[in-house]
């Protein structure tokens, strides 16, 4: 009989010992895969942060450079401001004093070029060149030739003629606009 006790106590702690060790192992599967989707979550959140704090970024950057792009669609010239660039031209003649033609306009998809001829004394051609070349456009001057001629007998009445192309800038009429939430 004691035998029947030590088999049935060695039985039942063996029994114990196994339900223990399955619920061991059901605890540590269970916590592994917890760990596994915390740290999943966790690095959904960070990346979720890391668009939200560029996206603040792209934000601040283009609400910041908005006066600038407005600045930038002003440099160039687009078909409804053609006719202001030529005017603009045109003034400088009357600003330098001088006699400012315009021998032909060409425009294309991509600039407008103006073959624009100066006459005057030295100083007001000067000043018209310096005038050209400061227009608030995006623009420059090529083909600039300067020649003088003498009026009369005297050596004191001095013509200078100025011919440049005018090169500007040009953009479509149609602009994009975008709006930030």
């Amino acid at each position: 009989m004691k035998n029947n006790t030590h088999i049935f106590g060695l039985i039942s702690s063996s029994i114990l010992f196994l339900m223990v060790i399955t619920i061991y192992m059901w605890m540590q599967s269970t916590i592994g895969s917890s760990v596994q989707n915390v740290l999943t979550v966790q690095e959904q959140v960070s990346s979720v942060e890391a668009n939200r704090m560029q996206s603040n970024t792209s934000n601040l950057l283009y609400t910041s450079t908005a006066p600038d792009r407005a600045k930038l669609q002003s440099l160039f010239v687009s078909t409804d401001t053609v006719v202001s660039l030529i005017k603009s031209v045109e003034d400088i003649g009357s600003q330098s004093g001088s006699v400012v033609t315009i021998g032909s306009l060409d425009d294309s998809a991509e600039s407008v070029k103006m073959h624009v001829s100066v006459q005057g004394s030295w100083p007001s051609v000067f000043k018209a060149l310096t005038l050209a070349e400061t227009l608030p456009y995006a623009s420059n001057i090529d083909q600039a030739t300067i020649e003088t001629s003498v009026l009369g007998t005297s050596n004191s009445k001095r013509t200078w003629n100025l011919s440049f192309v005018l090169k500007t800038a040009m953009i479509g009429t149609t602009t994009a606009t975008s709006t930030v939430k």
